[in-house]
């Protein structure tokens, strides 16, 4: 490959504007991960905030149960590095409207597996039948769609460019969790904690 130096003025052109293309796309990126992670952390902000969650400092599963049985409190999980509480016996609308608030609601997943396709096309990977090979990408496409499409998309389109082989779906997992999972982790929890509700009346 060509060092720039080596390049023709018209060819130099043409190999700036990419690099300002390339540029210009990783800085939209950045700026939509950013903006979205604010997004996230603003909403489960409000949601621990209308819970009435607390901040608690916990080592060890055993402290965590001891805490609980002390202050009456459902374990949340542990969010911005910080381990939360919420009452129990909660108000189950005031429950219902902050599981509702973190509800992953995304249905735009033919743009997904468009990206889906596109990044099978460029990545090296093992040779599967035509059958395999759909049945894998509507495994993937099926577990991306608790992520909102547009963060699934950029993390999809960085791979594309980045990976010479298929990612593994732990790999995927881990691109979006900076920005994704703490939403859905506080949703399974809320869930998880409404179950335990019903259960005590």
């Amino acid at each position: 490959m060509n060092n720039q130096s080596d390049l023709r003025p018209n060819e130099l052109i043409a190999h700036s504007s990419k690099t300002s293309v390339k540029s210009s796309t990783a800085e939209k990126r950045a700026e939509f991960k950013s903006n979205l992670r604010a997004k996230n952390q603003k909403v489960i902000s409000s949601v621990l905030s209308s819970l009435e969650a607390v901040k608690i400092d916990v080592c060890s599963y055993a402290e965590t149960l001891d805490i609980q049985h002390k202050t009456n409190t459902w374990h949340l999980g542990k969010f911005g590095n910080v381990n939360w509480h919420i009452p129990k016996r909660i108000d189950p609308v005031k429950l219902q409207a902050a599981i509702d608030a973190v509800t992953p609601i995304y249905t735009d997943n033919m743009g997904v597996r468009q990206s889906l396709i596109e990044l099978w096309l460029v990545t090296g990977h093992e040779r599967l039948s035509d059958s395999e090979r759909e049945k894998m990408l509507n495994l993937y496409n099926q577990k991306l769609s608790e992520y909102e499409p547009a963060a699934v998309r950029v993390v999809l389109s960085e791979m594309a460019e980045t990976k010479t082989w298929w990612p593994s779906w732990a790999e995927i997992q881990a691109a979006l969790g900076p920005y994704s999972n703490d939403s859905l982790r506080l949703h399974h929890s809320l869930k998880h904690i409404q179950r335990k509700e019903l259960k005590i009346g």
